[in-house]
């Protein structure tokens, strides 16, 4: 079924409701009231509670709206029944498989990239602004972000570990414009990358040994090509002794989660209001932690300086690199080190890069 919700002005109110907003406040209002009773009777069966849910809504309805077509009844039932419990109008795109991007590009233009690089157009659409900013609320409130006329762009990891990016209408032509990353959750094991024959068995021998020598490595390649995922491997593979920081923009390696025995000390930037902490800042604080690795999951600014240091002064670990081949990489790097301190010159920034970083991987 695509979800793709009924214009505001096809639905007839009844009299003294001024909008369909207030017929989905009054239904979430009584419903919310309802729905533990509901999960309890069905013993927490989630599929018969859904069932019950939607038939609840449904009979609050005649009340509240000037319809007699039943079937459109029972479609306006089940999308005030995303907009309560779901992500409204997204909701069954955003947990479907299959894809590594979804946009959406104002309230009546959302589309996704499917694992294949393909850009998908759906008929999918929020009712308005206001519809889209209720479901954005929904994700960005359990994370305290916001995105609101003083918070005109926010950049973050969700619950679920989907990282989000957004800017508000006032700033975006087309209205409210909204990128969903959806990142691999999965930590797979040595063997099961054998198995899916992204490694063979000479590759994981010598992660094995690369890993447990201590090297430093630099993970490079473009959008999508598996930099976070090949961190997360790598991570995986250190003996359950070592003391692990990992630091990024938003959370997207989850190897604590799949294996809390591993001792890692995760960090990630926030930037909202007063409340400023930036990866560099987490570099520097990693350091007073007794940390034995140090991994960074994409460096992109002044702070690849500070790590290098700390790779050669006993942290050695892993970074991330947006660069689409080897000579870009190289010169990604160069201009990092400038930025932490612009005397230096492209020889300088090489030899120390050789004598620092022990391995770079090509990702794709």
């Amino acid at each position: 079924m695509t979800l793709n919700f009924i214009k505001e002005n096809d639905i007839k109110l009844s009299y003294g409701l001024p909008n369909f907003r207030e017929v989905v406040n009054k239904v979430s209002e009584q419903f919310t009231k309802n729905y533990r009773e509901l999960l309890a009777r069905s013993k927490r069966n989630i599929p018969d509670a859904v069932v019950e849910s939607k038939q609840l809504i449904y009979t609050m309805l005649p009340v509240l709206i000037d319809e007699s077509d039943e079937g459109k009844v029972k479609k306006i039932a089940e999308e005030i029944f995303y907009d309560v419990i779901g992500l409204g109008p997204i909701h069954e795109i955003y947990y479907k498989e299959g894809k590594t991007d979804l946009f959406i590009d104002g309230p009546h233009h959302i589309y996704y990239k499917n694992t294949k690089n393909r850009i998908i157009d759906t008929d999918i659409r929020f009712r308005d602004e206001e519809h889209l900013q209720l479901i954005l609320d929904k994700l960005l409130d359990p994370v305290g972000e916001s995105l609101d006329k003083t918070h005109l762009s926010v950049e973050c990891a969700l619950e679920d570990g989907t990282r989000l990016s957004a800017f508000h209408n006032l700033i975006s032509d087309n209205g409210t414009y909204v990128t969903f990353r959806f990142h691999n959750k999965t930590i797979f094991t040595q063997q099961e990358l054998i198995e899916l024959k992204t490694i063979n068995d000479q590759i994981a021998w010598f992660y094995n040994l690369m890993v447990r020598a201590g090297l430093s490595v630099i993970l490079y390649g473009d959008t999508g090509s598996g930099k976070t995922a090949s961190a997360a491997s790598l991570i995986s593979m250190h003996p359950y002794d070592l003391r692990i920081a990992l630091i990024s923009d938003v959370s997207e390696i989850f190897v604590k989660k799949k294996d809390p025995k591993r001792k890692i000390v995760e960090v990630h930037s926030r930037n909202k209001g007063d409340s400023i902490f930036t990866t560099y800042d987490g570099l520097i604080k990693m350091l007073r932690h007794q940390v034995d690795r140090i991994y960074f999951n994409e460096v992109r600014d002044h702070a690849f300086l500070t790590l290098l240091e700390a790779w050669g002064t006993g942290h050695p670990g892993g970074a991330g690199i947006h660069a689409g081949n080897i000579d870009e990489a190289w010169s990604r790097m160069i201009i990092m080190l400038k930025r932490g301190d612009n005397s230096l010159t492209d020889e300088l920034c090489s030899r120390m890069i050789a004598s620092t970083v022990d391995i770079l991987i090509e990702c794709r």
